[in-house]
């Protein structure tokens, strides 16, 4: 079994992804194409090799790759999931926050707790996000797919990451 699990950035698709390998058994492959992909994988014990069977893979939508090649690249799998986020601002807020936060915080991370609050690369993240929907919106009707959307997963109450929108409390930090 080969899955794909293809979204925007801050939709849940890692805590997604890693109850699906875990429920079907499969490997999980973090971002392959990411900078510093493998190793990242290999501090999180991740695998990283894409190609091989009985594996899920998630990666996320960017400006790399055009749709033609995430469709192209989704007939490799079984399955494919599309997500995404119904509060596309809570997206915007939470990609914005993270890749700041990353350069001004050692050990910041994806899975670091925070307060949000807004940063100098929100308008840049915001046309990123709304790029990047746009986009994932094609390869779904190219693939003739529904999106999946972290509320419907999760839940709209459950924010994992983000606890609140006060200014940042150090101890989370």
């Amino acid at each position: 079994m080969r899955i794909l699990v293809l979204s925007l950035p801050r939709t849940g698709s890692t805590s997604f992804s890693k109850k699906l390998a875990e429920e079907q058994l499969l490997s999980f492959v973090f971002e392959p194409f990411a900078p510093m992909a493998s190793k990242f994988n290999k501090l999180k014990n991740f695998d990283t090799d894409y190609t091989k069977d009985n594996v899920i893979v998630k990666t996320l939508i960017n400006d790399e790759f055009d749709v033609d090649w995430y469709v192209n690249f989704s007939s490799q799998f079984d399955k494919t999931y599309l997500l995404s986020r119904k509060n596309i601002n809570a997206c915007i807020e939470s990609w914005a926050f993270l890749n700041y936060k990353r350069n001004e915080t050692p050990g910041f991370d994806f899975e670091t707790e925070y307060f949000w609050e807004k940063t100098p690369n929100y308008d840049e993240s915001y046309d990123q996000i709304l790029r990047w929907e746009n986009k994932l919106k094609v390869i779904a009707s190219r693939l003739d797919q529904k999106i999946m959307y972290y509320e419907d997963i999760f839940g709209y109450n459950n924010n994992t990451l983000r606890k609140g929108d006060r200014k940042h409390n150090n101890k989370l930090l």
